[in-house]
């Protein structure tokens, strides 16, 4: 008799903990998808740095092309204004060469 009544009292009380043997369990398996939601979230936050790190040395290296070509440009310009005075000189120097020569043959 007294093995009936433990084993009663046996099931009863494994009838009264298996709710919390189940929130238990179930607390331990949400608080494993959090914590892998939480690594997720952090893996995000970097690619969206890594992004953002990106197109800030996109738009730098964009600024940096568009300088080197008007820099392109400007040096161009330089030395055709240089061409052009060296020429426009050789042509002063040519026309009083001439006109030196001619003065001399008079």
């Amino acid at each position: 008799m007294a093995d009936l009544r433990l084993q009663i009292w046996v099931e009863a009380l494994d009838r009264v903990s298996a709710p919390f043997r189940r929130a238990t369990q179930t607390t331990d398996q949400l608080r494993t998808a959090v914590r892998g939601a939480a690594g997720e979230v952090r893996k995000l936050e970097q690619t969206s740095a890594s992004i953002e790190a990106f197109s800030r040395l996109q738009a730098k290296a964009q600024a940096n092309a568009k300088a080197l070509e008007q820099a392109r440009a400007a040096a161009k310009g330089a030395e055709l204004e240089a061409t052009i005075k060296q020429l426009y000189g050789s042509q002063t120097e040519a026309t009083k060469a001439a006109e030196a020569f001619a003065k001399a043959q008079r």
